[in-house]
């Protein structure tokens, strides 16, 4: 079903004002969860890891690969939003400016998405209702069509899939558990191939670059769950050289990202408030904490809550949001080691940002403010990492994940 709406859009520059910090964010499953800053105490600078650790020393070229031609310009964005439906945008690269297409219903509270481009596959979680659903997407015109539904443990909160677009991975948040489901040939989910119980409140659930292992970061238990992962059978097993990393008392691991080209993985923290960087042995797929900082702008005493984490493309940057700041973090990443240094805190133009996103190029930065009911676009200077707000989009429905995609 197709609902066909009609232009809704605000573009243009705008300054980068501050915004005022709520007393409080809920996090995914209304909890109260947070962490509280007062006075110039802005979070931890380094971890006991860091302090007593030496600094990764990896031998890698000193800049990520970069393909000889430059990658296509995407034309959509796509937003899964509270009111159950998937807005499809018409995204201009150059400008960032957002025209709303099209809304599909996507079953009950779209909260995250994952996309298989090569396949025409989209899928949304369904948090309410404890589902995943497969939709396709018309190459031609970017259009969705519901094509498979599965059941999954309850509050599933984050969806992805793997290199060929063969396994879909599941996080649940409320029922502590992580499920793995073919996608057949015809695009419909089969049952699931593996479950596991990592911990309490499942956030997310990543495979390395070589899809070996796999990580599920636990927020209520403060822990990352490591697996090794058969891609030809979609099982897990607990890694026999660690079957878990514990984070700092307290942090609530939320999402976790791979570098791109180094064996590296950084993962933002959701209680409180910081970014961790964990060298990655890439022979027996463990996590090493190796750096820790906060992602609180210096002299913020509000509440606040870490969302969403994101490697830039080269490799060069990271980025995390925060939901109280409602800034956007930035960190630039030794070319040999990855380490962190703080550069910027960069005002999200909106409220509560839940989720934000590069485009294809990594030249545009698109935020999801939840509460404030809007897409902000920015561009982003590859150079230096600098964000440069655009404009903003407003939403018929809060949204909670934005990506803008170049179909194949």
């Amino acid at each position: 079903m197709r609902r066909k709406l009609g232009t809704l859009v605000l573009t243009g520059l705008l300054a980068c004002g501050s915004s005022s910090p709520e007393s409080g964010v809920r996090d995914d499953a209304g909890s109260d969860a947070t962490f509280h800053a007062s006075g110039d105490a802005t979070g931890p600078e380094t971890s006991a890891a860091d302090a007593a650790a030496p600094d990764v020393s990896i031998d890698a070229p000193a800049e990520a690969a970069i393909d000889a031609a430059p990658p296509p310009a995407a034309r959509l964005a796509y937003v899964g939003a509270a009111d159950g439906n998937i807005y499809v945008y018409a995204f201009d690269p150059q400008t960032a400016a957002l025209n709303l297409d099209a809304a599909y219903p996507a079953g009950d509270f779209p909260s995250f998405l994952a996309f298989d481009l090569p396949h025409h596959h989209l899928l949304a979680t369904n948090e309410s209702t404890g589902s995943v659903a497969l939709l396709d997407i018309d190459p031609s015109s970017g259009a969705l069509a519901l094509r498979s539904t599965v059941n999954t443990g309850a509050g599933p909160t984050f969806v992805g899939t793997d290199g060929a677009g063969k396994f879909a991975f599941v996080a649940d948040y409320t029922a502590g558990s992580a499920e793995v489901f073919p996608i057949g040939a015809q695009g419909t989910l089969g049952a699931a191939t593996a479950m596991v119980s990592p911990g309490a409140l499942c956030h997310s659930f990543v495979l390395d670059p070589s899809e070996r292992f796999a990580f599920v970061t636990a927020k209520g238990d403060d822990l990352i769950a490591q697996y090794t992962f058969n891609s030809s059978s979609g099982t897990l097993a607990p890694n026999p050289a660690g079957a878990s990393v514990s984070t700092a008392a307290g942090a609530g691991p939320r999402h976790l990202a791979f570098h791109p080209s180094l064996p590296l993985a950084y993962v933002i923290n959701e209680n409180d408030s910081t970014l961790v960087l964990y060298s990655f042995n890439a022979g027996n797929g463990t996590l090493s904490e190796a750096q820790t900082l906060t992602t609180i702008p210096s002299g913020f005493t509000g509440t606040n809550t870490g969302a969403e984490i994101l490697v830039a493309p080269s490799g060069k940057f990271v980025y995390a949001s925060d939901r109280g700041s409602d800034t956007i973090a930035s960190f630039s990443l030794d070319p040999q080691t990855g380490r962190m240094t703080p550069l910027d805190h960069t005002p999200t133009g909106g409220k509560t940002p839940r989720h934000f996103s590069l485009d294809p190029t990594g030249q545009v930065m698109l935020v999801a403010n939840q509460e404030s009911n809007d897409v902000v676009s920015f561009r982003v200077d590859t150079g230096t990492g600098k964000l440069t707000q655009l404009g903003t989009t407003v939403l018929p429905s809060p949204p909670f994940y934005v990506r803008a995609v170049a179909l194949p």
